[in-house]
């Protein structure tokens, strides 16, 4: 795997070596008949219990349907950071090794050998959760040729990724220019709730440990708001083949964008979309509802629903305006100047607003308690 002149790794074949077989060609899922499903059952999920919640995205249902699978002996794949925080495809055989997957990672992870460790496993009779991106499910189910009922398939809902090296880029811009000498975890989503009632929720945030130790919402953060823009996504991402209704997972996760807008909706605000796309995936999600009990909440809804509001599940996110002048000065500038001045402007703005609007409900707080204190005298 290379990097192009944007970062962006590709394969590239080692001709000294190679034997013209094609098997690469023929395996690529782009070069083959991708098979799509359409939902069969639609469901709003939340774990119930707040605190396990804190750290996952949405309604922490990846949590929750990982737990299970470990709880009955089987093994969980998903991302997790190595010890230099980059994103890498990780086998996870117990509780402590799935807690390193909660929270979004808006970025490429790096697939390895897993594939390899998966095909593994599925022979010696292993049950698999394999959590990813759809065009990484897609190339798990071609490389394995054949189906395995002890795998199921989770497809995350995809708004695109940028490639590894802009995230590892920035992170360690931040900690050079922040003097962080120790990053254990960098979360982009939670429900964990800080002063004046804001959330780390869509916020860089970096932890030392369980201390933040860096924090910036999402539009004040350049990789992050680059992202979100859909500035400095792989080129790839622009024209993605798997943002569409029909999925190619046993089932789908993500946000439930919209719920409650057009059909009543009683529940928590950050809730999880979870759809059934096979037999295997509704039976999966029974099993899981069943031995959860009161601590997993599904709501059946609509799909049309999920639809309506969330526009990954209908195409790919556009191309940005400024995405041309990021590709043509990121080879001579690199991703940390590139991305700064394109979005100087717009992430001071944002910060400007943002200073403004916790004045605006901090300061007459202070206030009321300074009078109230004087008056009480």
């Amino acid at each position: 795997m290379v990097p192009d002149s944007l970062g962006a790794l590709h394969p590239v074949i080692d001709q000294d070596n190679c034997i013209e077989c094609l098997l690469c060609k023929n395996t690529c899922p782009n070069n083959r008949i991708i098979e799509y499903s359409n939902p069969i059952e639609c469901y709003a999920g939340w774990r119930t219990d707040k605190d396990k919640r804190k750290f996952s995205a949405s309604g922490g249902i990846g949590a929750v349907l990982s737990e299970h699978v470990i709880s009955n002996g089987g093994v969980v794949v998903g991302t997790s950071y190595d010890d230099n925080i980059v994103p890498v495809t990780t086998v996870a055989y117990d509780f402590d090794g799935i807690e390193k997957f909660k929270g979004s990672k808006y970025v490429q992870s790096l697939i390895g050998k897993s594939f390899s460790q998966i095909r593994d496993l599925l022979t010696m009779g292993k049950q698999i959760l394999y959590i990813a991106t759809p065009c990484q499910i897609s190339g798990l189910l071609s490389f394995l040729k054949k189906p395995y009922d002890n795998l199921i398939t989770v497809d995350l809902i995809c708004h695109g990724v940028c490639p590894t090296s802009y995230f590892t880029d920035e992170i360690t811009h931040l900690s050079n220019k922040k003097h962080i000498a120790n990053i254990s975890n960098v979360t982009f989503r939670g429900n964990i709730r800080e002063k004046f009632n804001f959330q780390l929720n869509f916020s860089l945030t970096i932890f030392d440990g369980q201390r933040v130790v860096f924090n910036r919402p999402a539009m004040q953060e350049y990789y992050f708001a680059g992202f979100l823009k859909g500035i400095t996504l792989r080129e790839n991402c622009y024209k993605c083949q798997y943002a569409r209704p029909e999925r190619v997972s046993d089932i789908t996760i993500g946000d439930f964008i919209g719920i409650g807008k057009d059909y009543p909706f009683d529940g928590p605000e950050n809730v999880s979309i979870i759809t059934a796309n096979s037999k295997k995936g509704s039976q999966f999600i029974q099993n899981v509802q069943k031995e959860c009990g009161e601590t997993l909440k599904l709501e059946e809804r609509q799909y049309s629903e999920a639809i309506k509001y969330g526009p990954s599940l209908c195409a790919p996110f556009p191309r940005h305006e400024l995405t041309d002048r990021f590709q043509a000065l990121y080879p001579r500038l690199g991703f940390i100047k590139t991305i700064r001045r394109l979005l100087f402007r717009s992430v001071v703005s944002d910060r400007v607003h943002f200073w403004y609007r916790l004045l605006c409900i901090a300061a007459p707080k202070k206030l009321y308690r300074i009078i109230t204190s004087r008056i009480c005298r």
